[in-house]
């Protein structure tokens, strides 16, 4: 198994589990191309797009605290762009959260 299959095997949210949470299926991003909450860099239009149909959805609240609890790295999660719940991310886990869990990844793979 690849390093990034092991990753994303290691930090895929719904391992263990039936599927993903109830609220998601609520979720405004449920009906729409998942590839869209992914925004290639530098495409701050389409970022800005999704941030606000984010804002108008009924479990953004559940979402942002979903992505900041499973430190998603990417995309747009409760409205919120990678660059700032990397901030958020790093508040409730300490600054070296990103580098620590690189390392864990990395540990895995050997």
């Amino acid at each position: 198994m690849s390093v990034r299959a092991r990753a994303l095997h290691r930090h895929n949210p719904w391992n263990g589990l039936v599927g993903p949470p109830a609220w998601m299926a609520e979720g405004i991003c449920a009906t729409i191309d998942p590839d869209f909450w992914f925004p290639e860099r530098g495409k701050w239009t389409q970022s800005a797009e999704a941030q606000a149909i984010c804002h108008t959805c009924p479990v953004r609240e559940q979402c942002l605290d979903y992505a900041v609890e499973h430190k998603e790295r990417w995309g747009v999660w409760g409205g919120v762009s990678s660059t700032k719940r990397r901030k958020m991310i790093a508040e409730r886990f300490g600054p070296d959260w990103e580098k620590e869990l690189d390392e864990e990844l990395e540990d895995e793979a050997a």
